[in-house]
């Protein structure tokens, strides 16, 4: 109900008020006393009781924020608190997309201008912002041709069979054909400078030879794991049963199914009586 109705009227003062009493008590000391209790006891308290357990109540269909008036404010049509805090509510769940929130990824459009430089972590990805701490931090450490930090300007200068030219901001070093190498086949022997090996050249691979045992008594759960010297985990490799092995190998249908660094795992349908003897190719780079 609203707490409009809980107002005390004239018209409930009757039979409650002092003023309706006769003007001599006749009755007992009690009696005169339940008298001037009445109006207290009977009216007031029942309705400030009343507007009370109104004002408190969360009842959805009459709650005491219901029961409460409030002016209205700006373009708000609410006539109520309760109406107020929904509507409230509703504008700030309607705006939710457009305001900047403290946690999650959000995009923000237009020019933004900072009173103070925001403190950003360090980056990590190339999009990430930097703070000038860290470039000086980096530009410290930075060394070009010996020169630490150089700053200013750095002069490219051609040398004999080097010709430099540049432009927009792109340099460009051309051999002209006019040098003459020195002597340098050191550089490029075993442990030179600039070492050539058969690899870097595209010749041929070096390979090793190795001969491995696979013991009958070894065998568990039809596989058994064989040290073999010189085998990396992405070697390639060519195994194959010794001639005298070749039938048993193939009976047994052992094959070579896993490596490591130093190892070669078999498997077998069935486990052979005797031991066999495999050779092993280890190809290099």
């Amino acid at each position: 109900m609203g707490i409009s109705s809980l107002k005390i009227v004239n018209t409930d003062y009757i039979d409650h008020d002092v003023s309706s009493l006769p003007d001599k008590l006749t009755g007992t000391a009690a009696e005169n006393k339940s008298d001037f209790d009445r109006i207290v006891k009977e009216l007031v308290a029942i309705r400030v009781n009343a507007l009370i357990d109104a004002l408190t109540s969360t009842d959805a269909e009459d709650s005491g924020a219901l029961n409460i008036g409030v002016s209205m404010v700006g373009d708000m049509a609410s006539g109520t608190v309760q109406a107020a805090i929904a509507e409230l509510k509703g504008n700030i769940d309607s705006n939710d997309d457009a305001a900047l929130h403290k946690t999650g990824t959000e995009t923000i459009t237009g020019t933004k201008i900072f009173s103070s430089s925001p403190t950003v972590p360090n980056p990590e990805a190339s999009t990430d912002a930097a703070t000038r701490g860290y470039v000086d931090d980096l530009l410290d450490d930075t060394t070009i041709n010996g020169m630490s930090n150089p700053g200013g300007n750095i002069t490219i200068a051609g040398g004999t069979g080097i010709r430099v030219t540049n432009s927009s901001n792109t340099v460009t070093l051309d051999a002209t054909g006019t040098a003459i190498p020195a002597p340098h086949a050191s550089q490029h022997a075993a442990g030179g400078e600039d070492e050539v090996t058969p690899e870097s050249i595209g010749a041929q691979s070096q390979h090793t030879a190795e001969t491995a045992v696979l013991e009958a008594a070894e065998w568990s759960n039809d596989e058994q794991t064989v040290s073999v010297t010189g085998v990396k985990a992405d070697s390639t490799v060519f195994v194959s049963p010794c001639p005298a092995a070749q039938d048993d190998y193939t009976a047994a249908g052992i094959k070579c199914t896993a490596q490591g660094e130093g190892t070669l795992t078999f498997s077998c349908a069935s486990i052979p009586g005797d031991d066999i003897s495999v050779n092993i190719v280890i190809l290099e780079g």
